[in-house]
């Protein structure tokens, strides 16, 4: 213990060393401290770790930054050395987790000691990871303790992000998504092509609740569910649960759809929105070739097809629903040339444009009083839609009537 205490205090031994056996030490006088079964262990050696745990942190933190330096300068070989440092906290705050959970302290003092030094690993991981988020130990999985921490520094961010959220009264999908999302931020490993990746995963985390944070507080009621969907695409939140939700609502049945051509035009300007979204290189929830806004404009395609399908069989509908059509059913087509022919034949001029009635006029003859040739009473009375395709039934029928009653 007298040769740990020097070399804490004397500066030039501790440079010596490297930082994990520093971290070594460290762990092993508070081991010897946690399982003690007397109550050696009182407030002023309590007091006297803690010191020394601030002590070792910040060399260590020192030491790393003269580490970034080299790094900076192109000195290769250094990374291993921080990897080998964030692996030896990773164990040793896996090592006092279980500590606690397995053993336990045998005093107030002990669970405070305990507590201390897992916080103190969590600041030091913390600090490695903005200084070194490039290296490989990125793709390890945090240990619990380090989670925990990390949404602990977020929870009133997040609880703000949440008020905000059911104040503007969003779509409740997206609300939900984000919800579980910030109770488990970590991806199962099943999900990702690189696994563990845990640590890149709480960086993109605590990047989304910085972003999220900064839309509510920016960004007027109206306009917040629209800047909130589009932060995701930015940020690739391609997320199974979230795209599986986003995508069912482009998925609209054919109850839903009033008019199909009108949805086409929408689905196209925003298909052209989503395609102007910048997405942040690199950046992903879950690393993957196919990203949230790919998944989203596969799906917007997948609907104007399906709809320019509905148009399609909805017009074969019509025209059975008709049946027979002007453009291919004989009889009805010499229906129309009898008629029309019947108005040529100086009909107009002996009885006068008076005298025939309003639909027949509104179908058959110009405002100028002549009639309609052929084509032109073809294109006009051509089928659309259903509502004109009854419309037209409904003036056969009344010109049928008119025909029957004043000349057979």
């Amino acid at each position: 213990m007298f040769t740990f205490l020097l070399l804490v205090f004397k500066g030039s031994a501790m440079e010596q060393l490297k930082i994990e056996n520093l971290l070594n030490a460290l762990w092993q006088e508070i081991e010897i401290n946690i399982l003690e079964t007397t109550d050696e262990l009182n407030s002023q050696k309590l007091t006297e770790l803690k010191e020394r745990i601030e002590i070792i942190i910040a060399e260590a933190e020192r030491q790393l930054s003269y580490t970034l330096i080299e790094l900076g300068h192109n000195h290769k070989g250094k990374g291993h050395r921080v990897d080998a440092v964030m692996e030896r906290a990773i164990t040793l705050s896996l090592h006092a987790e279980a500590q606690r959970l397995v053993g336990g302290p045998n005093s107030l003092y002990q669970a405070e000691l305990l507590e201390y030094f897992l916080t103190a690993l969590d600041r030091l991981m913390v600090n490695i990871r903005l200084k070194f988020s490039h290296l490989q130990y990125a793709n390890l999985m945090p240990p619990p303790h380090y989670l925990k921490y990390i949404l602990h520094l977020q929870i009133d961010k997040v609880e703000y992000i949440f008020k905000t959220l059911r104040e503007a009264q969003i779509r409740s999908f997206i609300a939900e998504a984000l919800e579980d999302y910030f109770t488990n931020p970590l991806p199962p490993n099943h999900s990702s092509q690189i696994p563990n990746n845990g640590f890149r995963s709480l960086d993109y985390f605590v990047g989304l609740v910085e972003s999220l944070y900064d839309i509510c507080h920016s960004t007027p009621v109206p306009e917040l569910e629209e800047a909130i969907y589009y932060e995701l695409i930015n940020r690739n939140f391609n997320r199974i649960q979230f795209i599986r939700s986003l995508i069912n609502t482009h998925k609209k049945t054919l109850e839903d759809i009033e008019d199909p051509i009108d949805e086409i035009g929408q689905l196209f300007v925003l298909d052209k929105e989503i395609r102007n979204v910048p997405v942040i290189s690199g950046m992903a929830y879950i690393p993957s070739d196919a990203g949230l806004k790919e998944f989203l404009l596969k799906t917007i395609s997948t609907q104007i097809r399906y709809l320019k399908n509905v148009i399609k069989h909805r017009e074969g509908e019509i025209a059975a629903f008709i049946h027979p059509t002007f453009s291919t059913n004989r009889n009805v087509l010499q229906f129309l040339m009898l008629f029309n022919a019947f108005l040529n034949l100086s009909y107009l001029k002996k009885v006068g444009k008076g005298s025939i009635p309003l639909f027949i006029q509104q179908s058959f003859v110009r405002p100028s009083g002549e009639p309609f040739s052929l084509g032109s009473l073809r294109k006009k009375n051509s089928v659309r839609d259903r509502k004109n395709a009854q419309g037209l039934i409904d003036m056969l029928n009344k010109i049928t009537e008119y025909i029957t009653k004043n000349y057979l």
